[in-house]
């Protein structure tokens, strides 16, 4: 993902859309930049669909419900298995700052 983003900043499509910074680098490096955004978007699809698929093998196979943990962060362990949880604010603030940083990276920095 971060990848994409990265090569996202220098893509061109050559017809009226490009990264805020693909006028920094050359056209072919640029051309080059794009073709693996493109490339890895189709990656990162299919990773998308293995963790889809990967979950549904464990709803229907093995009985076991990963959706509810992934949105909660909090799965029912067996009592010898000690869980920690994490602070309600932890993922939010990631995601927070991670857009403050894209935000910064994208408008704010001199060009």
């Amino acid at each position: 993902i971060g990848f994409q983003v990265v090569s996202g900043l220098f893509a061109n499509d050559d017809v009226m859309l490009e990264g805020p910074y693909a006028a920094m680098v050359g056209k072919d490096t640029s051309d080059w930049l794009t073709k693996l955004h493109k490339i890895n978007s189709y990656v990162i699809l299919g990773l998308v669909a293995l963790h889809v698929l990967a979950i549904a093998y464990y709803f229907f196979r093995k009985h076991i419900n990963l959706v509810s943990p992934m949105v909660t962060g909090n799965k029912m362990m067996s009592d010898d298995i000690p869980q920690w949880p994490r602070p309600v604010w932890l993922a939010p603030g990631i995601i927070v700052l991670v857009t403050l940083a894209v935000y910064l990276l994208v408008y704010r920095l001199p060009s």
